[in-house]
């Protein structure tokens, strides 16, 4: 646990730890269990700014330990940032396997993921209004 989070100690209750830290003392298991792989499903969706940073950190750390991260993630500026290859699935499909270096930009990555760019096939829908004029009728008010 030390080299991973010396802040947290090992006599400290999970249930005390935030979020973030919980996902540490995960990791910190998986490496003392000597994994080899790691999954890690949308780590960053309730950690701040400064957790998620740390935790890049730890994955990268990780990965000079030639531990390999399974990194699941919509958000794609965390795959440019830390993933030496991306997959995409579609469908329960797998769609394509390539190195992170060989993806031009987030359009060709969403475009893998969603099998076309965000504006083909878009076509801008007439809007049917109908104006019609009405009466408001209105009644005496008792007091």
């Amino acid at each position: 646990m030390n080299s991973i989070e010396p802040s947290i100690k090992p006599k400290q209750l999970v249930s005390s730890l935030s979020v973030a830290r919980k996902q540490i003392v995960e990791i910190a298991k998986a490496v003392a269990a000597e994994s080899n792989i790691i999954i890690m499903d949308e780590p960053t969706a309730a950690l701040s700014e400064s957790e998620i940073k740390r935790l890049f950190a730890i994955i990268r750390s990780l990965r000079e330990k030639n531990v390999t991260v399974i990194y699941i993630s919509h958000r794609l500026d965390e795959i440019f940032e830390i993933g030496d290859y991306v997959t995409v699935m579609r469908d329960g499909r797998h769609i394509d396997t390539k190195p992170v270096a060989q993806v031009q930009n987030r359009s060709e990555l969403i475009k893998m993921m969603i099998g076309k760019t965000l504006f083909e096939q878009y076509t801008p829908r007439r809007a049917n209004v109908r104006i019609r004029s009405s009466r408001l009728k209105t009644s005496p008010t008792t007091g």
